[in-house]
């Protein structure tokens, strides 16, 4: 019998069908073991040696295949075709041997489509480990594992509230701050447009002013109305005809097939898919055989591929659409061992495979292999220039005709920031004409700043700068939306305070290890490894000699010290020149005081330097105009007392507050309502809480509806169930409130169920469980769905992270159940003749 090792179960499932009898295939349920989270795990000391500990979930599993591998006459590792699939075999083969479970033969193999013809000819191709890939994994791990366990400790001590930080995720989250800061710097600019509504041959077109009083006329030109009035008048009085028609053939070649980058992009484009839902969804397509590895930056085709793509072409349109040679793309990747075929289908024939996501992805990543091979798009640009009499002014239409859709007619491929693209038909235009003129317009615009990152365009610039590898981008972003470093608003990322003092903090002290060229060159460095072309412990060394001592000497630094630091390299951010001649750290509560950055137990935060006196303070985040500079803002008196009504601005962020001093009663405002909408209704509401929703028709207590800790709930007889949002805290009806107080209750004890959880942490790191964060009858928990742990009272449950989370899980697991505990007394003894 020979034992073959794959990472999931369904593809397990499928391999074993395809191999038949005399094999057994078992699955390793992805990674066996890491580095131990705790101090020690890499030591740079000795060579950069690592200690690693099997995963305690993963022993019943690792038993299994260990019993299977004393009785086999060989071990076959088929584990994914890239640098983690071979980790993980080299992690079975390492736990086998010390096991005394290996077989004398061992083996590797590697298919990119789970078909039977491709996992049959991997089997008759075997090879050995590819020692290379396993050095450029242990270099990855340990380079990562040396950042987060030495840079997250001085945050810990040096900035309030941070969590951690990491190799690549710290310069993503730099992209999304500076160009959060392009946006504020950003001045508007206002410009005007004219266009003529045109006519000819009962065709209506446009057509815009380029030529104004003999002058050319850009985008920018005419800065004000009474210009543009001023020109639209002339237009109007104008009478023009066509002095020149040109016309341009255009060539449109298809796009390559998917890489894993381009797939993560186009699927939040048309999709609305994040990366990490579109590599779910891509690994279950892939493991039921429907599509290629996806995880690759490869763009070409195998051979027999580029045949079937081009046999299905043929017989869903004429032979027009079928190029007269087969298309071959060239890959970008600088590292040949991890570049692998293209994303494609692994069936030509089959253009829908399954339902919901599945399908919807399926048919984009089809769409887009097929388009590959099919014929260029052939258009016609034509450009028309209009003149009125004197020649002074002139106007220009643009106009794009498609010939022949060619691949167009499959597949177009989506933008992040759609351009303004001329594509509009044109009328059959001659020279001498004179169309008859409808009408002109004349409108208002401004400038733009650059558009915020989506998950799409932020991939597609840290592929353009070489941060980070296609395979990990989908784990980063959502690291960052884990640690609540950024979040997304209509699916753009924006930073939120802790993402940007944690930047600003890395910036001051760490420059070097978030620039984008030293990122870049450390990618370069580790892709060489895989390549055979470093040593890995050299890599490593070069990195720990300068990191190392950077930390050491921040660290011996003072709080006070990082504190004054980051208050002069954020005054520009956090105390701008409004261009008044007033000064901008000037305290607006006391008018002596001068504003600066503290730290607290929650992060940093802006007071007036005259503390205990005057104690004004403001969010780290609350900038600009219409925040601080106010003082409390009075929105009315209530109608019931008499008492100001104020908008306020505290640590914690915005609040209401009803009255003055120690009686004054106070409501924070919720992220969710715009500070914008906060009138002196919306700050009634709030501070009339909790809302009485009535009696419980079955208990006769009262249900209130009110805002906490962890958001919008419901309370009933001392039990709490979680509502979705602020607006429902004002809505629900009685009804709908016994149902959720009901769903909550038969969530069970220790938040299994449907009972709602206060927190989503996001997916385990090794074992890939949805991590909750609970509240339970004893306090605040964690869970996984099979292991509980409580949250230690060290710990503030608002400020978890994932990796706290895992790690608190692990720890709790590797303790294993616990006791029973007994009731004090023995059993009876049985009497005689009993059974």
């Amino acid at each position: 019998m020979k034992l073959v090792v794959v990472e999931s179960p369904a593809k397990a499932k499928t391999i074993e069908k395809y191999l038949g009898p005399g094999y057994r295939v078992l699955a390793s349920y992805g990674h066996v073991r890491d580095l131990p989270p705790k101090d020690g795990s890499v030591d740079p000391d000795a060579g950069f040696a690592m200690t690693w500990e099997t995963y305690a979930d993963k022993a019943r599993q690792l038993k299994a295949i260990a019993d299977e591998a004393k009785g086999a006459e060989s071990l076959i590792l088929a584990t994914d075709p890239d640098r983690e699939g071979e980790a993980i075999s080299w992690h079975v083969q390492e736990v086998l041997a010390k096991k005394k479970a290996l077989p004398a033969h061992v083996e590797r193999v590697t298919f990119n489509a789970i078909t039977k013809s491709a996992v049959l000819e991997a089997m008759a191709n075997p090879r050995g480990l590819d020692e290379d890939l396993i050095d450029a994994y242990r270099a990855r791990r340990a380079l990562d594992y040396l950042v987060g366990f030495t840079l997250s400790p001085v945050l810990w001590r040096k900035l309030p509230g941070a969590k951690s930080a990491g190799r690549v995720q710290s310069v993503a989250l730099r992209l999304i701050v500076d160009r959060e800061r392009e946006i504020e710097l950003f001045r508007a600019q206002e410009y005007w447009s004219v266009t003529a509504i045109l006519e000819a041959d009962g065709t209506e077109f446009s057509a815009r002013l380029v030529r104004y009083n003999g002058d050319k006329i850009d985008r920018l030109t005419i800065g004000d109305e009474g210009t543009a009035l001023a020109a639209k008048k002339a237009v109007e009085e104008g009478l023009f005809s066509i002095v020149s028609v040109e016309t341009k053939p255009l060539s449109r070649n298809p796009p390559p097939p998917f890489t894993t980058s381009t797939l993560q992009q186009e699927a939040a484009r048309k999709l609305g898919f994040s990366a990490s839902q579109t590599m779910r969804v891509a690994q279950s397509l892939y493991e039921d055989g429907s599509i290629t590895y996806m995880r690759t930056d490869g763009v070409q085709m195998a051979g027999e591929a580029i045949s079937a793509a081009r046999r299905a072409v043929a017989d869903r349109y004429d032979a027009g659409y079928v190029p007269d040679k087969p298309r071959h793309y060239e890959t970008k990747a600088k590292n040949a061992q991890e570049a692998h075929e293209a994303i494609r289908p692994t069936d030509f024939s089959r253009d829908r495979v399954g339902s919901g996501d599945h399908g919807r992805l399926y048919e984009l990543i089809w769409k887009r292999a097929l388009a590959s091979q099919m014929a260029s798009a052939r258009l016609e640009r034509t450009t028309a220039e209009l003149a009125e009499g004197t020649g002074r002014h002139g106007l220009r239409a643009t106009g794009q005709v498609v010939l022949f859709p060619g691949f167009l007619a499959l597949y177009e491929e989506g933008r992040d920031d759609e351009q303004d693209e001329d594509s509009r038909r044109l009328p059959r235009l001659r020279e001498g004409d004179a169309p008859a003129k409808k009408s002109v317009q004349a409108e208002q615009h401004f400038t733009q700043p650059p558009p915020r990152y989506s998950e799409a365009s932020l991939v597609k610039r840290m592929e353009e700068l070489g941060i980070g590898r296609p395979s990990t981008y989908a784990a980063t972003l959502q690291t960052l939306k884990d640690r609540d470093y950024v979040r997304l608003e209509k699916t753009r990322f924006i930073p939120e305070e802790s993402g940007r003092l944690l930047t600003a903090f890395l910036e001051r002290f760490f420059e070097r290890y978030v620039s984008f060229d030293f990122t870049a060159h450390l990618e370069d460095e580790l892709d060489d490894i895989s390549g055979g072309r470093a040593a890995w412990q050299e890599v490593l060394e070069g990195f720990w000699r300068d990191f190392k001592p950077k930390t050491a000497e921040v660290m011996e630094q003072k709080p006070s010290e990082i504190t004054a630091a980051l208050d002069e390299f954020l005054a520009p951010y956090l105390f701008p020149d409004k261009g008044d001649g007033a000064d901008p750290r000037l305290c607006p509560a006391c008018g002596e005081g001068r504003l600066g950055l503290r730290g607290g137990k929650f992060g940093a935060f802006v007071a007036c330097s005259n503390y205990p006196d005057c104690k004004f303070t403001r969010r780290f985040g609350q900038v600009g105009e219409g925040s601080e500079d106010s003082g409390p803002q009075v929105l009315g008196q209530d109608p019931g007392t008499g008492q100001d009504v104020s908008l306020r601005s505290g640590r914690f962020g915005p609040y209401f507050q009803l009255g003055e001093g120690k009686e004054a009663k106070r409501a924070s405002l919720p992220k969710d309502v715009p500070a914008a909408d906060a009138d002196l209704e919306v700050a009634l509401r709030f501070l009339s809480l909790p809302r009485p929703v009535g009696d419980h028709p079955e208990s006769g207590k009262p249900i209130a509806a009110s805002i906490g800790r962890y958001g919008p709930y419901l309370a009933h007889d001392g039990k709490y169930a979680k509502l979705a949002s602020t607006a429902e805290v004002f809505e629900i009806g009685m009804n709908a409130a016994v149902a959720k107080l009901a769903d909550a209750a038969a969530g069970g004890g220790r938040g299994r169920g449907s009972r709602e959880p206060l927190k989503m942490l996001g997916a385990h790191p090794r074992t890939e469980l949805e991590i909750r964060l609970m509240e339970g009858r004893f306090g605040p928990y964690v869970t996984d769905g099979i292991t509980n742990a409580t949250l230690p009272k060290s710990l503030a449950p608002e400020q978890l992270t994932l990796e706290e989370a895992a790690q608190l899980i692990d720890e709790r697991a590797a303790r294993g159940p616990a006791p029973k505990k007994g009731r004090g007394r023995k059993p009876p003894a049985k009497k005689k003749g009993s059974k």
